[in-house]
């Protein structure tokens, strides 16, 4: 059965902006991401339309993140990063560029991503008498450093 659904959501990106232009749009797909997959539950189940436990991290930020990657691929790029005067394509040299300058360091903040993940399944692995929340912490720090190499600046789950 087809549901019709309006979803509303908001970003205070301005992909015209200079020097923020990039970043913006990024955010704007990220939510557009969120708000699609919110506009398409059809499950009667709260976990699959909240961004709460039970739902986890993965689940929740999947679509979102899908989106937001669009962002840096090389042909959505050629395609659609456009010259506001011109209409002109971005050239792609300058995406290549790019890629090579930043490509080599994108591990870092996918082992960060990933650190969740592992957590979330340590912390579900852990016999219930364990559970207590300075374990929560060894654990948190034990993962992180096990996938990172060592802690991150920021907590986490944050």
């Amino acid at each position: 059965t087809h549901v019709p659904s309006v979803t509303n959501f908001t970003s205070l990106a301005d992909p015209s902006a200079v020097g923020s232009g990039l970043t913006a749009l990024t955010t704007l797909m990220h939510e557009a991401g969120h708000a699609a997959h919110f506009a398409n539950i059809r499950q009667p189940s709260p976990l699959f339309s909240q961004e709460r436990a039970p739902t986890s991290v993965a689940y929740a930020e999947n679509q979102s993140m899908f989106l937001d990657s669009l962002v840096g691929d090389a042909a959505w790029r050629a395609k659609y990063a456009r010259h506001p005067g011109t209409n002109e394509p971005i050239p792609f040299d300058v995406i290549e560029e790019e890629i090579a300058s930043t490509q080599p360091f994108a591990v870092f903040a996918l082992r960060a991503m990933l650190s969740v993940s592992y957590y979330e399944k340590a912390l579900y692995e852990l016999p219930e008498e364990e559970v207590t929340a300075e374990k929560m912490m060894e654990l948190a720090d034990e993962i992180e450093v096990k996938i990172q190499g060592g802690l991150s600046a920021r907590p986490l789950l944050s």
